[in-house]
């Protein structure tokens, strides 16, 4: 963990649920409050990466970090596990098959961490039973869109040991706008999505990488880099 990037992806496209038609929910949080909430829990399974040592109040760019290219080579796949009957159909069990099918594929590469509620960690261990490269971890979240509420990994070779180093970023999620959408009596994709932002920076806790808090409302995986910046 500490010398390559930790890369995350998706199901694959096709998989994600429309927006449902409803009425607008009321909001359980104000965008205010989601830019502080009390954070999830730590997954206590994996064993912590050594971490740089590093000044969070400084950006990462004046440290040498910089976001690794999506060719570069990383240790794993990072999934969220689907199971919210509000955004799925049929109880999300069509979303399940999917998600397990695709972290089974994947897990023949290269290792997979699926996060899970921990209200449904025994139900996405029951899928991925078969799967030993597939790591099932419980960690508190609203859904499996871990590449929009994920955080961002960055990298900088340590000039003295000449080791990979990885620390991340972690965004403002803010659910694809859900507050203003809220605010104007629009519908929004989730009525609740502080564990999802919570979530962003506990998964790079868990492996004890240092956090850099950027104020910008963003979905991790919608951007990309050339490895320069």
């Amino acid at each position: 963990m500490a010398t390559t990037m930790m890369k995350m992806r998706t199901a694959p496209t096709g998989c994600r649920a429309a927006a449902p038609r409803v009425a607008a929910p009321k909001a359980t949080r104000t965008p205010a409050a989601l830019r502080r909430p009390t954070l999830a829990a730590r997954a206590a399974s994996a064993p912590a990466a050594s971490a740089p040592v590093v000044d969070t109040t400084q950006t990462p760019a004046a440290q040498g970090f910089t976001m690794p290219g999506e060719f570069e080579k990383h240790a794993g796949c990072w999934m969220g596990w689907p199971y919210d009957k509000y955004l799925w159909r049929e109880d999300a069990l069509p979303a399940k098959k999917q998600y397990a099918a695709v972290a089974k594929t994947i897990s023949q590469f290269e290792p997979v961490t699926m996060w899970a509620d921990p209200s449904v960690v025994e139900e996405a261990k029951g899928y991925l039973a078969d799967a030993p490269n597939v790591s099932v971890v419980a960690m508190p979240i609203n859904d499996g869109w871990l590449r929009d509420w994920g955080p961002t990994c960055i990298a900088r070779t340590n000039p003295e040991t000449g080791k990979r180093e990885v620390a991340g970023v972690h965004w403002d999620y803010d659910c694809y706008g859900a507050p203003g959408k809220i605010r104007d009596g629009r519908p929004a994709m989730m009525p609740n999505w502080d564990k999802d932002y919570a979530a962003g920076r506990a998964v790079l806790e868990h492996y004890g990488l240092p956090v850099f808090e950027c104020p910008l409302h963003l979905e991790g995986g919608s951007i990309h880099s050339d490895g320069q910046g």
